[in-house]
């Protein structure tokens, strides 16, 4: 592994970066990216529509970082800008505008990605802004029976089983291989926040991509710095993005049967909180916060504005259900492609062989 990245070139690393008035954040992070031991590398900023001088602040010093300035739009939309300016033959996104990253992070990556030619995604372990001990939670499982996408470690200490590489179901900061993208396409920018890194992982990995967390490659994460802590906004994209990749990427029956659960008994039970607090029910509650969690959801402080979002994010998903599901059959369609590329090569690879010269 260390000669193959020792050998007669380095692999150029394009690391794209989406920002939107974090200018302070943003600076930090490029200083550690300066850093970097690894030396053939090159660092987009996709600024998407700053009002506080990030893009000023780039031009002014960093010089050698590639600026692109762009109206408000998403992360997924500002990730495929990057991408398709991108040089290089690993491309890392999104590294968030409030990460800061370790001087071996960019080599550690590089020497597992290129150690095998099967996997096609790295990431590295990400741990609490100001901590090597509490982890950021930065690769997560897919749960096709309980219709879940959790974290693996996020918030927990760090310990041994951290310390192992593994191969997982997405990432939050993907080290992709070029080749992943031509395989099976750019990020989904319907996503807007959220989702798009769980949605393009996933895609990869059922075209035959294996997706590998480094212990090795650190990196440090301030969290929520663009839309801020648990609030209207943070709930609803991620309640309808959550929606929205399910129907995208789940196999049939389960994605009926969790589609349902989300739209209908999520919703029923947002109302029932609603209801809750209108009757002040919700107060006499706080006397035990295990069972106020477990009923109102413990995760937005107005059960009304929950209540909102979720309605909300069901009925965007309603909405745009057509494009949803022909964005699931583009999807499936180009993974097909992609397995069928690997079962010829590798019977090709199987069944060549070289003709000994007669001696």
């Amino acid at each position: 592994m260390q000669c193959d990245l020792m050998n007669d070139r380095l692999r150029l690393v394009s690391v794209i970066i989406s920002n939107y008035n974090g200018r302070d954040l943003l600076k930090e992070c490029l200083n550690s990216l300066t850093k970097l031991r690894y030396p053939n590398y090159e660092v987009i900023v996709v600024d998407c529509g700053s009002t506080d001088g990030s893009p000023a602040m780039v031009r002014r010093e960093f010089s050698n970082v590639r600026l692109v300035e762009e109206k408000r739009i998403g992360i997924g939309e500002a990730i495929n800008l990057g991408v398709q300016l991108a040089r290089g033959e690993i491309i890392i996104f999104d590294l968030n505008n409030d990460d800061k990253v370790d001087e071996l992070w960019m080599t550690n990556i590089v020497k597992t990605l290129v150690s095998s030619p099967e996997i096609g995604i790295v990431c590295g372990k990400r741990f609490r802004w100001g901590s090597n001990e509490i982890l950021d939670g930065s690769a997560g499982r897919v749960n096709l029976l309980r219709g879940t996408t959790p974290l693996i470690g996020c918030l927990e200490h760090d310990s041994k089983q951290y310390g192992v590489r593994m191969e997982v179901d997405y990432v939050t900061v993907p080290a992709v291989k070029r080749e992943v993208f031509e395989k099976v396409g750019l990020c989904d920018p319907a996503y807007y926040f959220y989702y798009e890194d769980t949605d393009f992982c996933f895609r990869a990995k059922k075209a035959g991509f294996r997706i590998i967390y480094e212990p090795s490659a650190i990196f440090w994460h301030r969290g929520s710095s663009t839309i801020g802590k648990w609030n209207y906004r943070k709930k609803y994209f991620y309640y309808r993005n959550h929606i929205r990749f399910i129907v995208k990427n789940f196999p049939c029956l389960l994605m009926f049967f969790h589609f349902s659960r989300y739209v209908v008994l999520g919703g029923l039970m947002e109302s029932f909180r609603a209801l809750l607090s209108l009757l002040h029910i919700d107060k006499f509650l706080l006397y035990n916060r295990r069972l106020y969690s477990i009923v109102m959801g413990g995760t937005l402080a107005d059960p009304w504005l929950s209540y909102k979002a979720s309605v909300s994010a069901i009925f965007w998903n309603f909405k745009n259900l057509r494009s949803t599901v022909s964005a699931r059959y583009k999807s499936f369609t180009k993974i097909a492609h992609a397995i069928q590329d690997k079962r010829l090569r590798f019977s090709n690879e199987r069944f060549t062989f070289k003709l000994e010269p007669e001696r």
